[in-house]
């Protein structure tokens, strides 16, 4: 399907939703109860506790979903009124779309854990973030990769470089995290606001 093809078709779209700060997943879990289709999307994000570095499964988007549905037959104004959620983007008083294909290839592009799979965008030479570990947050170049799922990479710090080797799910492009796509909206409380997508997969 097409961009404009897309833009003017009917039925069930993906649309942003703002959630209540640190409760995505209460939000999701309400939402899901409803029967809508929904769509929060994780990564593995490092927890330091004392001494020990725990991988929990974090929301890429804080305070931001997705759900499905259609705005010319759905009851979307209930989903304003949903455990966790602060309401939907909105243009003219009106649920805005995400644009076509967006939310489409970050569906395709998670695993069926809900975790982020940026495999498609690891190529030898590309910028990279350390997503989990105790060099969690640093950056790097991505060196070399291999069948069994190990990577090696050049990590820039203070005083220099160092080469590790690491598992492939610890790292992420550096641009992938969060790209701000400006909606053609403002929502009904008056607030301009944008709804954020990776930018590359």
């Amino acid at each position: 399907m097409t961009l404009s093809s897309c833009l003017t078709s009917v039925g069930p779209r993906w649309h942003a939703i703002y959630t209540l700060p640190r409760i995505e997943a209460v939000a999701q879990k309400q939402l899901d109860r409803q029967g809508l289709e929904v769509f929060f999307r994780r990564m593995w994000q490092a927890r330091r506790h004392v001494r020990r570095i725990k991988l929990i499964r974090a929301f890429m988007f804080p305070c931001y979903g997705f759900a499905r549905f259609d705005a010319e037959r759905g009851r979307w104004r209930s989903i304003n009124g949903t455990l966790g959620v602060s309401g939907i983007a909105m243009a003219r008083e009106r649920p805005q779309p995400v644009p076509c294909g967006v939310v489409e290839a970050m569906v395709a592009a998670t695993a069926e854990n809900g975790i982020t799979v940026v495999e498609r965008s690891l190529k030898k030479g590309v910028p990279v973030r350390l997503v989990s570990g105790p060099f969690a947050g640093g950056r790097g170049i991505l060196e070399r990769l291999d069948a069994r799922g190990r990577v090696a990479l050049l990590l820039s710090l203070m005083n220099g470089s160092v080469r590790l080797k690491i598992c492939r799910d610890m790292i992420a492009p550096a641009g992938c995290c969060v790209h701000v796509l400006r909606v053609l909206c403002k929502d009904e409380v008056g607030r301009s606001d944008a709804v954020v997508s990776p930018a590359v997969w």
